[in-house]
């Protein structure tokens, strides 16, 4: 593992890899940080998925890797489609195939494993649904609690899905700000690992790296021009630009796609400010039926910087669709 310390973006304070969320100095925002010297090539053991480029994430006992075989999920040429929008090439990375469904799948296997290499007993998440069954799922198969905080307004098939994994599923009133703050605040009291697939922890978003390792794998090597990503406050998008940075720093490409953030138009805080030319501010009351995506980031508004400095860092644009045309 390559992987030497976390150092938040903010006043550079370093970090030993143990169980960490925000910097303790300043509140900023952790990030792995790792040794390239001597990489020439993507090295990958012979482990099945994301694990396969386990030099490249923060987990250093291959004896705590929880998997349930999330990554290697296909690129899928869509040329009817790409005709009707007028692009010559346009394609779909179908992460609908990942174990529970959802590209949680790789962020929670890599937060779930540190967290068991740490010797954690009980795991907690907020969720809006989506990232909740995915803890659930891994907490399961690693033989630990796990408890899930959702807003009460979570569609009841997640909570189905939640549910079946054996997690106890708690319900917060309000939007799913409510729920993160509820999260962090137990998982502080009990000393529990809170696996948030935001920035709360600078684990998941490591895992977010592999979905770029695959594009440039899957493309032999040539890239989009353009990535599309939907994003609340936006991991998804800042793993994938940290992961194609890496093989730029590698030398394995010479300039990073431009990505794009898609937000509703009922709950668009990151796609707000990259329009105003302003930082982040936390959205009202969000008003859209894409509860995956529905984040108003209230009191973890620097979040939402991130992704936008990620964004703009690519060239990239913040774009807010309408729910008909989610629809």
């Amino acid at each position: 593992m390559r992987a030497i310390h976390a150092q938040c973006i903010s006043c550079g304070a370093r970090y030993e890899l143990t169980n960490l969320y925000t910097c303790e100095k300043c509140g900023g925002i952790l990030d792995v940080i790792y040794d390239y010297h001597g990489l020439t090539k993507l090295t990958k053991a012979t482990l099945p998925g994301i694990w396969a480029y386990m030099d490249l994430l923060p987990v250093r006992d291959p004896q705590s890797i929880v998997s349930l075989g999330e990554g290697e999920t296909p690129l899928l040429s869509t040329p009817r489609l790409g005709k009707h929008l007028n692009l010559s090439s346009l394609y779909i990375k179908n992460e609908t195939l990942e174990p529970t469904g959802s590209f949680k799948d790789r962020p929670i296997s890599v937060a779930i494993s540190k967290a068991k290499e740490l010797g954690a007993k009980t795991v907690v998440t907020s969720s809006s649904g989506n990232a909740g069954a995915s803890t659930a799922a891994y907490a399961a198969r690693a033989g630990l609690e796990c408890y899930v905080f959702v807003p009460a307004t979570v569609p009841k098939d997640k909570l189905t899905q939640i549910r079946m994994y054996g997690a106890q599923v708690v319900l917060v009133g309000g939007q799913f700000s409510n729920a993160y703050h509820v999260a962090r605040e137990i998982s502080k009291r009990h000393g529990w690992f809170n696996l948030t697939s935001t920035f709360a922890s600078p684990y998941p978003t490591e895992a977010d790296k592999t979905v770029a390792y695959e594009i440039w794998e899957q493309f032999d090597g040539e890239l989009p021009d353009w990535i599309l990503i939907p994003i609340a406050s936006g991991p998804l998008l800042v793993g994938v630009h940290k992961g194609f940075r890496e093989l730029k720093t590698i030398g394995l490409i010479k300039k990073i796609p431009r990505l794009i953030g898609v937000q509703a138009e009922g709950c668009a805080p990151i796609a707000r400010a990259f329009a105003t030319g302003t930082k982040v501010v936390a959205w009202g009351q969000p008003e859209t039926v894409a509860s995956g995506i529905s984040d108003s980031l209230a009191g973890y508004e620097q979040d939402g910087d991130y992704t936008l400095w990620a964004i703009k860092q690519s060239n990239g644009y913040a774009v807010s669709v309408s729910d008909q045309e989610i629809i």
